[in-house]
């Protein structure tokens, strides 16, 4: 139970590469982007880091999440659809990711309240409303997307591209396919260690329930 909880919630901290980023602009073919600001914010005891592009017409604002196991310059391959439209572009590292302080994942849980606070910030330091701040997430950012939903009704969008139903389903599924059916006898322990350990409700978290 101990180790499956940790393949839900430990995720890959420290791994952040500015190259990466700078790679992953140009292949997007947004190599002549302004100067990257680095940004930090606090939700819950967790700061978090991210990315900040502000385009000079900067008529709105787009969240870009990223999956699981990713970080903030594997998302902005994504950057082009929203740049085009005059939007600024703030990527962050997610909880348990790249430079944001230790953390578990969660989710969605309480990364809906880092989205809320990337809103919020876009609000006080680039003058964004938030009516013209839409989310982009992938996978594992778009659950976290629709969950944010659900405490920021204020919104002007959310796309979320090939997202889980709810991490009980997900977890169950993906259990199966790589360790074989007898994973499913501890499974439910795995859940309420994790959420001890991250202080979560697992059974809670529902993309289908928040939609």
């Amino acid at each position: 139970g101990w180790f499956f909880s940790g393949l839900i919630i430990e995720g890959n901290p420290g791994r952040y590469d500015p190259a990466k980023e700078a790679f992953r602009l140009e292949e997007a073919g947004l190599s002549d982007l302004p100067e990257r600001q680095s940004i930090t914010f606090d939700s819950d005891e967790v700061t978090l880091v991210g990315s900040f592009y502000e385009h000079p017409e900067g008529e709105c604002a787009v969240i870009l999440l990223h999956t699981h196991g990713g970080d903030r310059a594997e998302i902005l391959t994504f950057a082009p659809l929203f740049w085009q439209l005059n939007c600024d572009i703030l990527a962050y590292d997610m909880r348990g990711s790249g430079e944001t302080s230790e953390s578990y994942l969660t989710f969605g849980y309480h990364d809906r309240h880092d989205v809320s606070a990337a809103v919020d910030w876009l609000t006080q330091q680039a003058g964004t409303p938030p009516s013209q701040i839409g989310l982009f997430g992938g996978s594992y950012g778009g659950a976290v997307a629709l969950q944010a939903l659900e405490i920021r009704s204020d919104l002007a969008f959310v796309i979320a591209d090939s997202t889980f139903s709810s991490l009980t389903h997900i977890m169950s599924d993906d259990g199966t396919l790589r360790y074989g059916g007898w994973t499913r006898a501890f499974i439910p322990g795995a859940f309420i260690i994790a959420g001890l350990r991250a202080q979560f409700n697992p059974f809670a978290v529902s993309t289908e329930t928040a939609v």
